[in-house]
C-alpha cells in the first residue's frame, strides 16, 4: 500500500487463562506461554481483525491492570487478570526498531511505545512552482490556439472577434485567473489580493439579485425584517425548502 498506518489503542483484548496462572507466568517472565492464548493474536491469526497489520514481539509484561502508583497488579476485589490490552499495530513500508512499554505509574495501565523508520518523500517547492507555471502556460497557449483557429483572417470584423475572445493580457477571455492552491508554505488568502466584495441586505418581500456580491441591483432601505420572534418563526415556516 502507498500509505503507512500506525494504530495505537487500548484494544481491551485479554488473555485466555485463569488469573493465578497468568500471574505466575508473568512473574517468571514466561511471555511465550501467554502470547499463545492472547486474544488479539488469536484473532489476527484468523484474519478476523486488523487484516494486513503487524505487531512487534511482546517482550514486556502485560500492561493492565495495575494498582495506580505501584508495580502491583490489581489487588482490588475484582482482581483483574493481567493482559496486554495496550497495543501498537502497523502496516505499510515501516521498519520497527523498538516496541516496549514505559514504567509510568500514574494510571492503571502501563503505556506502550514503538520506534519506526520510514521513507519520507520531500517535495521540491521550486520545481513544483515551475511545473505549475509551465502547465498553466501550456493550457493558456492551447486554448488560445483553439480560439485562433476559429477566426478566419479574411473574415470581416475579425479584430472585433479577437477583442471578444482575448482579454488585455493576451489570455482567452473565458479564463479566470485564480490564486494558486495553498501549500505548507503559503495560503492563498494571505498572499493573493482579492477585489473587495460588496453585497446588499434586502428586506423580506423585495426583489433581490441571486448574486450577493453584485451590488448593481436596486435595494430598499425602507423595510426591514420584524424583530418579533413569532413573526420571524412564521416567516421561516413559509420559506421554500429544497429536498
Amino acid at each position: 500500500m502507498d500509505s503507512n498506518v500506525i494504530w495505537l489503542a487500548d484494544t481491551n483484548y485479554r488473555i485466555d487463562l485463569d488469573n493465578e496462572t497468568v500471574r505466575t507466568l508473568v512473574a517468571s517472565n514466561n511471555f511465550d506461554a501467554l502470547i499463545g492464548v492472547d486474544q488479539l493474536k488469536q484473532m489476527m491469526d484468523l484474519k478476523a481483525v486488523f487484516s494486513g497489520f503487524e505487531e512487534g514481539p511482546l517482550l514486556f509484561p502485560p500492561t493492565y491492570r495495575y494498582d495506580v502508583g505501584t508495580d502491583d497488579y490489581d489487588t482490588s476485589e475484582k482482581m483483574r487478570t493481567p493482559s496486554w490490552t495496550d497495543r501498537i499495530l502497523y502496516r505499510g513500508q515501516l521498519s520497527l526498531q523498538k516496541y516496549s512499554r514505559s514504567e509510568l505509574r500514574g494510571s492503571d495501565h502501563r503505556p506502550v511505545y514503538a520506534l519506526f523508520t520510514a521513507k519520507i518523500h520531500k517535495i521540491d517547492r521550486i520545481k513544483q512552482a515551475m511545473l505549475r507555471q509551465q502547465l498553466l502556460d501550456e493550457a493558456f497557449t492551447q486554448r488560445k490556439h483553439q480560439i485562433t483557429r476559429k477566426l478566419a483572417p479574411d473574415e470581416k470584423g475579425v479584430e472585433a472577434d479577437r477583442r471578444h475572445f482575448f482579454n488585455g493580457n493576451g489570455y482567452p477571455s473565458d479564463y479566470v485567473l485564480v490564486p494558486p492552491p495553498s501549500s505548507d508554505q503559503q495560503v492563498w488568502w494571505e498572499e493573493f489580493e482579492l477585489s473587495p466584495g460588496e453585497f446588499t441586505v434586502f428586506a423580506h418581500g423585495r426583489q433581490k439579485n441571486t448574486n450577493p456580491f453584485d451590488s448593481s441591483s436596486e435595494s430598499s432601505q425602507d423595510e426591514s425584517p420584524s424583530s418579533s420572534d413569532d413573526e420571524l418563526y412564521s416567516h421561516a415556516q413559509k420559506l421554500p425548502v429544497t429536498i
